[in-house]
């Protein structure tokens, strides 16, 4: 599992099943919304600072979100192989 703050409201965690769980801060245990990853598992986040969080997954693919209504700003498959870190 892989955890970040997104900003000061949200934090998003990674799961097994190409699943980002987002939970309000102030309510760890509400899920605010559950975004789906392409068909591998989700191994890594980064939030960008201007409030978009990213996604990689060992599909090799990369999801751009934005995070005012949690929808896909831009998905792209630049890589054979799996997405593990991002800087």
């Amino acid at each position: 599992v892989n955890m970040i703050v997104v900003n000061s409201q949200y934090l998003a965690s990674t799961s097994w099943n190409n699943e980002i769980t987002i939970r309000s801060l102030s309510s760890p245990d509400s899920i605010i919304k559950t975004l789906k990853h392409n068909f591998r598992n989700v191994a890594t986040l980064l939030n960008l600072g201007n409030g978009d969080l990213v996604s990689g997954s060992q599909d090799g693919s990369i999801i751009i979100w934005n995070t005012d209504n949690w929808s896909p700003k831009k998905e792209t498959k630049l890589f054979l192989s799996e997405v593990l870190a991002l800087a």
